[in-house]
């Protein structure tokens, strides 16, 4: 006999209306644009860049922002697999 459970584990993790990585991007340009241009244009710019994610990833589904970084190859992110790369090496001798 199944019984029911209270938790659904594929959903993503959400933060208001965007995904735990795209306010994590929000809160990332808080902090570090408030060294350069100020409390108040920083909030301004990450609300905008919040603002522009939403609409641009309504409709799609979930992860599509992280796909698309892995996709341009963003620096420092990379999506993990199952196994490692291993270069392969084109030799009679190896």
């Amino acid at each position: 006999m199944w019984k029911r459970c209270r938790s659904v584990f594929d959903e993503p993790i959400k933060v208001l209306v965007w995904e735990w990585e795209e306010a994590a991007l929000g809160l990332l340009l808080i902090g570090i644009g408030q060294f350069f241009i100020g409390p108040f244009w920083s909030a301004l710019t990450a609300v905008g860049t919040l603002g522009f994610i939403y609409k641009v990833k309504k409709g799609k589904p979930a992860g599509a922002v992280v796909h698309w970084l892995h996709r341009v190859d963003f620096p420092f992110f990379q999506l993990p697999g199952i196994l490692p790369v291993r270069p392969q090496v084109y030799s009679p001798w190896i």
